[in-house]
């Protein structure tokens, strides 16, 4: 969940295969951005447990809603929406972040935070930094030679060192003070020169997320 200390909201995973209990544990990220409302990455989608988490507040997840263009290979409009079952309390530490509406552009400079490793691939912590950190559709293009779609762009610092990893997905990349970018993918080592992280690209879902939630609340009414 973004709060003021720019930790993103928590969710917590389902036992996995091997039966190792995970609740508890960090599957992903996630970004509230209204009060009963979680955007997180729909990749995360296989890994959830039925709970979400900010602070000491838990609450369930009562619907999932998966972007209707998504696409496993290559992560394209990975978003997810999450239902909570009971408004989160809104206070100094948790509160909701608006949707950016304008697409980001090179040089922009972006706040990420989450709950993933620091460093690759043990430790983790909530963590947040800041930077120049958008990075330009050719450069990122070039980098991933063709896997970038528009509803994806690259953020990163240019000599490494700094980065989103295992456990940041779905987490939040703010830009102006606005939910900018969706954490994503990006190549299985973290933080090499050269080498951004990819993001979802929220500008291109905001009509997807007020169309859905206004469903939702037409049929509660």
């Amino acid at each position: 969940m973004f709060a003021t200390l720019h930790c993103s909201l928590r969710l917590r995973g389902k036992p996995d295969h091997w039966g190792e209990k995970l609740y508890g544990r960090v599957a992903c990220g996630g970004s509230l951005i209204a009060p009963k409302w979680v955007l997180t990455a729909a990749h995360c989608g296989g890994s959830l447990g039925p709970m979400a988490e900010a602070g000491k507040q838990i609450r369930r997840i009562r619907n999932v809603f998966v972007h209707p263009g998504y696409n496993r290979r290559p992560l394209d409009n990975d978003f997810m929406l999450l239902e909570l079952d009971a408004p989160a309390q809104l206070n100094n530490y948790v509160n909701t972040i608006n949707l950016a509406t304008r697409c980001p552009s090179p040089g922009t400079r972006c706040v990420v935070s989450g709950w993933g490793t620091i460093r690759s691939p043990q430790s983790m912590a909530c963590w947040g930094v800041g930077g120049r950190l958008s990075v330009s559709q050719a450069r990122c293009q070039d980098i991933y030679r063709g896997r970038i779609t528009e509803n994806m762009f690259c953020a990163g610092v240019e000599q490494g060192g700094i980065s989103t990893c295992k456990g940041d997905s779905g987490g939040p990349l703010v830009c102006n003070g606005k939910l900018q970018g969706v954490v994503s993918w990006g190549k299985s080592i973290c933080a090499r020169p050269g080498q951004p992280r990819v993001y979802a690209n929220v500008c291109k879902a905001v009509q997807w997320v007020r169309s859905t939630i206004r469903s939702r609340l037409a049929r509660s009414d």
